[in-house]
């Protein structure tokens, strides 16, 4: 598998949208997955659910869903030392009370 997602990678490089999506149940695997591709691109994963709740949690709740986006891009430019920008535990972007399109920020 890991050998698929570096293959991936490569090949997404090249696409307009750059987003790949890795999707299992819970506790497959998916998290040590992107820790070992993550010491391989030297690069540090963003954990979405708890940087992105940190941040949101001191927030009242109807401005939290204008204020994910600007959050999440600052997390990320903060994160992304390289071309390749790893997230995991984005469940969070899936929250109804966020009302958010979770593909298209994503994609952004």
């Amino acid at each position: 598998m890991l050998a698929k997602l570096e293959q991936l990678i490569g090949e997404v490089r090249v696409l307009q949208s750059k987003l790949v999506l890795l999707i299992g149940s819970h506790h497959s695997g998916k998290t040590a997955l992107l820790h070992t591709l993550a010491q391989i691109n030297a690069v540090t994963p963003l954990n979405v659910g708890a940087e992105l709740g940190g941040r949101l949690t001191g927030m009242p709740q109807r401005q939290r869903h204008l204020e994910t986006s600007t959050i999440l891009r600052e997390l990320a430019n903060q994160h992304a030392t390289s071309d390749l920008l790893l997230l995991d535990n984005i469940e969070l972007l899936f929250d109804r009370s966020l009302q958010l399109d979770p593909l298209d920020l994503l994609k952004h």
